[in-house]
């Protein structure tokens, strides 16, 4: 067995008579990874989607990664950027199962649930209601506290993932997921054989 340096990276290499060791081969790979230019930039794009998305209207994908990589450190390569685009529901489906939750509990919180879709695409009606107190119907002070904890929570996320984004996008999110929601309860049918 014979590790090999190439541009200063180790690899291994086994001798030509010898099969190579996954141990040995893994271990060599950690190695790599360690020494290597940091590239994974797992769940990057999930979580910059919607801001690509929008982004996306005044400029290039191309502009898109190169300011990305410049400004912050972010690389996502150009195919990554124009194949989010193209298929763009699991992103939208993906967003708005991160803020449903929080939605709904807002909207519970205030007496609005039936009329939580209208909330999702109103930033004005979520300011005003925001600004309302919050009292919980809980029964201890300990609970209560743990409630206005976890309501201030739902109001940060909504605030700093959904109400940031503009009403074009807000809109499109909306509309994906809820085709795909729907679609999803549809019964399939299967074939009759």
């Amino acid at each position: 067995m014979a590790l090999k340096q190439n541009k200063q990276i180790a690899i291994f290499q086994p001798s030509p008579t010898q099969q190579a060791n996954p141990d040995d081969v893994g271990a060599s790979l950690l190695k790599f990874a360690k020494e290597a230019e940091f590239t994974a930039q797992r769940g990057a794009m999930d979580e910059l989607f919607p801001y690509v998305y929008q982004a996306a209207k005044r400029m290039s994908t191309r502009a898109i990664c190169k300011w990305l990589l410049e400004a912050h450190k972010i690389k996502l390569s150009v195919v990554t950027v124009a194949k989010a685009l193209r298929e763009e529901d699991r992103y939208w489906l993906e967003l708005y199962e991160r803020i449903r939750p929080a939605a709904r509990e807002f909207a519970v919180a205030h007496n609005v649930e039936a009329d939580f879709r209208t909330l999702l695409l109103d930033k004005n009606k979520f300011e005003n209601l925001k600004d309302e107190p919050y009292v919980p119907f809980v029964s201890g002070a300990e609970e209560a506290f743990l409630k206005h904890m976890e309501y201030k929570g739902c109001v940060e996320l909504l605030e700093e993932k959904w109400f940031v984004l503009d009403a074009e996008t807000r809109a499109t999110c909306l509309k994906h997921a809820h085709r795909l929601l729907i679609d999803e309860l549809k019964p399939k049918r299967g074939k009759k054989g």
